[in-house]
């Protein structure tokens, strides 16, 4: 893969409900599925969206249960997006977490593909607040089982992929109680399913606003509403990306980064946020 970066607004259509998605590809590889994999069985836990060369961001439940063991060598992390005529697969190489607001910033190294891409595609990130009645979409995948079992032979992984619309509700700047979400987060009349957790959500004008939280789950093993986490609390957030070599020069944010490498709209609304006590790396 060569590293020519392009930043891009929302690439698929806006739809009513919730809807499952036949061109994998639309999203051109900047929506990815993360699973994880040991001894025994690979397991799809979630979603995630590219937005700089080598970062994915994600919702931290979809990782904090694997953290241990792929740190001790016993599990793996990869992340595979989907483009024309192929896949394209990343190793997840570091993961930050923040357990104040359910955030995580996966550093990805390019693990190989099936077709080539001229461009690694990212999400254009918004730092603005949505109003009450404004629409977001939530996008992401199901794995069609709970956990895919190792033979002999190569595990072949299937999920579902989805769209999923709806008007919000609420808006939290700081949080929405002190129990459940103790961070900001957006209130969404829609539906979503498990495994769209941390997959993109995108205003009405194709922006990156944030990442598929948690919600109310129903009897049908839906979930309605549906909370997004902003992405601006972690924008100053300092981690360590490693791909492509060279480029990043030790710990950055995604503020710091060039802008043709994170695009940022309105980048000074967070400026002079500060790294929140109790993150780790």
């Amino acid at each position: 893969m060569r590293a020519r970066f392009a930043t891009t607004l929302c690439p698929a259509r806006p739809t009513t409900g919730l809807t499952a998605f036949v061109d994998w590809d639309v999203f051109d590889g900047l929506l990815l599925m993360v699973y994880f994999g040991n001894e025994s069985y690979d397991r799809i836990e979630g979603s995630a969206v590219m937005v700089a060369p080598g970062v994915a961001l994600s919702a931290a439940h979809v990782m904090e249960e694997w953290i241990a063991a792929v740190t001790q060598g016993k599990a793996g992390c990869m992340l595979t997006g989907f483009v024309k005529g192929g896949q394209t697969y990343w190793r997840a190489v570091g993961i930050r977490v923040d357990a104040e607001t359910d955030l995580a910033i996966i550093s990805l190294e390019f693990a190989g593909e099936t077709a080539k891409s001229k461009a690694v595609r990212l999400a254009h990130v918004t730092t603005r607040t949505p109003e009450v009645g404004g629409e977001l979409m939530f996008c992401g995948f199901r794995g069609t089982r709970a956990r895919f079992e190792k033979g002999e032979k190569d595990v072949e992984l299937a999920a579902t992929g989805y769209f999923s619309t709806g008007k919000i509700t609420a808006v939290y700047t700081t949080m929405r109680d002190r129990g459940l979400y103790r961070w900001p987060c957006y209130e969404v009349d829609c539906i979503t399913r498990g495994g769209m957790s941390g997959g993109p959500v995108f205003d009405s004008e194709g922006y990156l606003i944030g990442v598929c939280g948690s919600g109310m789950d129903t009897s049908e093993g839906e979930t309605t509403p549906t909370y997004a986490w902003p992405t601006w609390p972690c924008l100053l957030q300092p981690f360590r990306p490693i791909w492509p070599r060279g480029m990043y020069a030790g710990a950055t944010s995604l503020l710091e980064m060039k802008r043709q490498h994170c695009a940022v709209e309105r980048p000074e609304a967070v400026r002079g946020n500060q790294p929140l006590e109790g993150s780790s790396e």
